[in-house]
């Protein structure tokens, strides 16, 4: 997935619900930084594993106590992460 449409993809699903980025934390581990993002109006998560070159994996998932990671879907392309946090 190319870094500058998912960061305008994120963008985008912003300024449609007329929202801040809501960025929840942000870690840094042997080179590869994660982010999670918080969906404006559903309760989801989206989690961005990138290095310096390139985005590894981004995941969606639910943001409830029992249905975090285990359930999450993994986005490759931009479609994917479309319907993913539809």
């Amino acid at each position: 997935m190319d870094r500058q449409e998912l960061k305008r993809e994120i963008i985008r699903m912003y300024a449609n619900c007329a929202a801040y980025i809501m960025m929840e934390d942000a870690t840094e581990k042997a080179g590869v930084l994660t982010t999670k993002f918080r969906h404006p109006t559903h309760r989801k998560i989206i989690e961005v594993s990138e290095t310096v070159r390139e985005v590894k994996c981004v995941l969606v998932y639910n943001d409830t106590t029992n249905a975090t990671q285990r359930n999450a879907i993994e986005c490759k392309t931009i479609e994917d992460f479309k319907k993913a946090v539809a």
